[in-house]
């Protein structure tokens, strides 16, 4: 039974084709069955829905390939992450100009409210962050959203859905395709002089998972930046947190290792970084738990440096 495969097996598959901006799917090696194989390029991981074949990619094992074949792959790869990077940039650029979109989801965030309280944020949080409602997602048109813009130095990024009804293919959905991931709240990323810094020591900041958690946290007290999920890092994230002193990585109990792999890029970046194991999600240890301020800052004090 095959169990382990190489990138270069995986994009040589019957057809081997883009889905979704992320992934990928051919005809599935063990069973057969068309579009059956699921493929993460960025992840590295493959799965197919019909024989259960999964595993990681052996793109290290030198033995599968030969330089010429590992060149030739360099260079796809690279080639792929340049197209992928210029049509982000042409979303980001189609959204700009779409900041009515955001007013109107904002104006009928009433129909909302309840949500967006049952999650623990307060009015003048919903209203600070432009929080909203969409009858139909754009992308999932079966379903009413919970909308959550974006915004870097002012400017509009990305335009988050959460759907009311998942329909078991995820809960967050673009306000259309292309946009990719981006960093929510990144501009806490500043240097320290130009905004408080809150509950911890000046230059310190937490990393979460997920909006809502990072606005949770934002109105206690706390500089955080969150994640749209916990395999969403992107590498050159990593720059734009070298003027932090400290950063805490705080990702939701039971994905230690992604937090282990955005504490170690970061760390790569020359940022000294301590990764969190909470016994929580960080929101839930207030809304929910009851957790004190004091109480958290004592656990994330205990987070690992990387040396």
């Amino acid at each position: 039974m095959m169990t382990k495969l190489s990138r270069l097996d995986i994009e040589s598959l019957p057809h081997y084709r883009k889905k979704t901006h992320r992934e990928w799917s051919a005809a599935c090696p063990q069973c057969n069955g068309k579009d059956r194989f699921i493929f993460w390029p960025d992840r590295g991981n493959y799965y197919c829905r019909r024989c259960d074949l999964k595993g990681f990619i052996l793109e290290t094992d030198q033995a599968l390939t030969t330089p010429e074949q590992r060149d030739a792959w360099k260079r796809a790869e690279e080639e792929r992450q340049r197209k992928e990077a210029m049509e982000r940039v042409d979303a980001i650029t189609r959204l700009q100009g779409m900041i009515d979109r955001v007013i109107h989801y904002h104006r009928m965030v009433k129909e909302a409210l309840g949500y967006w309280a049952s999650q623990g944020l307060s009015s003048l949080t919903i209203e600070r962050y432009q929080l909203g409602y969409c009858p139909k997602c754009p992308t999932e048109p079966s379903s009413a959203s919970f909308t959550i813009p974006y915004f870097q130095n002012g400017n509009l990024v990305h335009l988050r859905h959460r759907l009311q009804t998942p329909n078991g293919h995820g809960k967050y959905r673009p306000e259309f395709a292309g946009l990719g991931n981006q960093l929510f709240n990144s501009d806490i990323l500043k240097p320290s002089d130009e905004i408080p810094f809150g509950l911890l020591e000046p230059g310190e900041c937490l990393i979460v998972e997920g909006e809502v958690k990072a606005m949770v946290l934002d109105q206690i007290g706390f500089s955080v930046v969150g994640l749209p999920g916990a395999n969403s890092w992107r590498g050159e994230w990593g720059q734009w947190f070298k003027g932090q002193a400290k950063v805490y990585v705080a990702l939701d109990p039971g994905v230690e290792p992604m937090a282990w792999r955005v504490g170690g890029n970061l760390k790569e970046w020359g940022v000294e970084v301590a990764v969190c194991m909470l016994p929580y999600k960080p929101d839930d240890m207030f809304v929910l738990y009851g957790a004190s301020i004091e109480d958290f800052i004592a656990i994330i004090r205990q987070g690992r440096i990387i040396r």
